[in-house]
């Protein structure tokens, strides 16, 4: 089991990591409080593939491919920072990418707003990749927040700028 610990907003993930089909797992409780409303909390997730649903605006799924491991599935995959060999498509700013030329910037997470805004005319993207899975294969803030978006698009616009 691999244990890993971040300080973010409880709320700023609860979008991602409170649903039902979620497997993550977080302690009972309000857990520790590092000040400023922020929480501290202990997120776990074994070396399987882990998944979670998107909400009804989007039919895109998230599934945790643990580091050196391939995706398998056979739906469309966006990998959402890191390299996760066996995806469809790459969105990460991680060396030896093959994130697409008119998505890249400094940040996965300034990736994915790219794609979402041009998903709706690129014709490459808008059908392929409605229902993909998202895949990533470690946990920090840029990955999180990658993931988010890409399950909450219309959402994640509203904070783009936040």
């Amino acid at each position: 089991q691999i244990s890993l610990q971040f300080h973010v907003p409880s709320s700023a993930l609860s979008p991602l990591l409170s649903r039902s089909s979620s497997r993550f797992s977080f302690p009972p409780g309000p857990g520790p409080s590092v000040g400023n409303g922020v929480r501290r909390d202990t997120f776990s997730a074994s070396r399987e593939s882990k998944k979670v649903a998107c909400g009804a605006v989007c039919g895109r799924t998230f599934e945790f491919v643990p580091y050196g491991k391939s995706y398998s599935g056979s739906e469309p995959s966006i990998c959402a920072d890191g390299l996760v060999k066996g995806a469809t498509l790459q969105l990460t700013h991680w060396s030896g990418n093959e994130t697409p030329d008119e998505y890249k910037a400094d940040l996965s997470t300034e990736i994915a707003f790219r794609w979402i805004k041009l998903m709706e005319t690129d014709p490459r993207n808008s059908e392929k990749f409605k229902n993909a899975v998202v895949v990533n294969n470690h946990c920090d803030t840029d990955g999180l927040m990658s993931i988010w978006a890409l399950l909450n698009p219309e959402e994640a616009l509203e904070y783009e700028n936040a």
